[in-house]
């Protein structure tokens, strides 16, 4: 795992600044040692009165360009200035990891929960996963909320569809922004065939609810789908990859068999391959997605992800087939499995030439 370190100091209060500043590099030292991740940069925000950060967002923007992580070497309060709240899981897009002293000793104010505008999400072309994870997402929130005492001033929820455009996020941006309010988003995984929010916000305190959505075993077949057998991956819950195995027919599968394993450069120094891991299940049916795998790019597969895949098909013979994808295969797109031998017609799933 790589990982941006973010320090803060109190110039104005300079001997505060100084103990704090030591406690941050220590609670970092041992972070990464612990967490056995590589530090890329450090960026250290002198604050004052104002609240701006511009070392935060430069150290955000880093960790887009190296898809790395970003690690908040201390929440406290440095003297007088706010501590930092709602900062955990996701920042303006980019995965957040922080750190707090309880045993810091420093005078501080302490800070009042802040206001927040909730940010909801449904999907109403499927009824029955958006109301799921509706559900999921309340309570969610209501975990957050009872955490950080926060008071909800207003709430929106986001109908989604075909569209990219969200005229709810941008309504909550707004209205944090005439409020000085935190946007406390529900959930950020997808939902149903849907994709995940990008929510690149700086200029308002973004924090995201955790909200636990397992992924739903089965997927509908939609209509850009290829006439072919196919994997399918969408994030999940805490970043994971959920890939599902689908059938576009015209018959089903049985016996179906999906080896995988990851060639990843996270785990140590070079590159490693994970251990290999296997799914298997009893039929998946024409038409449908079945959940087959998960796993975290950060840790597992951020290089290559081979698979190997058998199957009985409808006319009761056995095939197989094989994919790889790399870290510049898009997520939420469907990859086809190649075959061994090639079938003569790709929409039969296994007839050979």
């Amino acid at each position: 795992m790589q990982i941006v370190v973010y320090l803060r100091t109190r110039p104005i209060e300079p001997d505060l600044s100084a103990a704090a500043l030591t406690r941050q590099r220590e609670a970092v030292a041992a972070w990464l040692d612990e967490n056995g991740a590589t530090l890329i940069g450090t960026f250290t925000e002198a604050e004052n009165s104002t609240k701006s950060r511009p070392q935060l967002g430069a150290a955000l923007k880093a960790c887009r360009e190296h898809n790395a992580a970003l690690l908040l070497a201390m929440t406290n309060a440095i003297g007088a200035s706010p501590a930092l709240t709602g900062v955990c899981g996701y920042l303006a897009g980019v995965r957040c990891h922080a750190i707090t002293h309880p045993e810091a000793n420093t005078p501080a104010v302490t800070p009042t929960a802040p206001d927040v505008v909730v940010y909801y999400r449904s999907r109403p072309s499927e009824p029955e996963e958006s109301e799921r994870v509706m559900v999921a997402q309340r309570q969610g929130v209501s975990r957050w909320l009872s955490v950080h005492g926060s008071r909800v001033i207003d709430s929106f929820i986001e109908a989604e569809g075909t569209s990219l455009d969200r005229p709810a996020l941008a309504a909550s941006f707004r209205a944090c922004k005439a409020t000085g309010a935190t946007l406390l988003v529900a959930s950020r995984d997808a939902i149903g065939m849907g994709s995940s929010p990008t929510i690149n916000f700086v200029s308002v305190p973004v924090a995201v609810a955790p909200t636990e959505i397992t992924p739903p075993a089965t997927l509908p077949m939609p209509a850009n789908t290829p006439a072919r057998l196919s994997l399918y991956r969408r994030f999940g819950s805490s970043a994971l990859l959920s890939v599902y195995l689908c059938n576009p027919g015209p018959g089903p599968l049985t016996g179906i068999v999906l080896r995988s394993s990851g060639v990843t450069t996270k785990l140590g120094p070079g590159v490693s391959v994970t251990a290999g891991a296997e799914r298997q299940l009893d039929l998946i049916e024409p038409g449908c997605c079945r959940l087959i795998d998960a796993y975290d790019l950060y840790t597992d597969g951020d290089r290559l992800t081979p698979y190997a895949l058998t199957f009985v098909d409808a006319e009761g013979v056995q095939r197989s087939a094989g994919l790889i994808l790399g870290p510049d295969d898009p997520i939420g797109a469907f990859h086809a499995f190649k075959f061994d031998p090639e079938p003569a017609d790709p929409a039969r799933g296994g007839r050979t030439r």
